[in-house]
């Protein structure tokens, strides 16, 4: 049996979407680039994703933001 909180916090289930971490679409950063915004090319911002994130899985891929 895998324990689940159910919404059971201030707001419900509706604020622990407020709590997902992604990255978003590379296209969306170098779009962002080419619209004047330099250094916000998805080149760039990926390094500094990089640092916010401490897990590595076994093949070198990085998976989750530790907070």
């Amino acid at each position: 049996m895998t324990y689940s909180q159910h919404g059971r916090m201030l707001g419900g289930s509706s604020a622990v979407n407020y709590m997902v971490y992604t990255r978003g679409h590379r296209s969306d950063y170098d779009s962002w680039e080419s619209l004047g915004c330099k250094g916000w090319g998805w080149s760039h911002v990926e390094k500094y994703f990089k640092k916010l994130e401490d897990y590595f899985l076994e093949d070198g891929m990085y998976s989750c933001l530790v907070v």
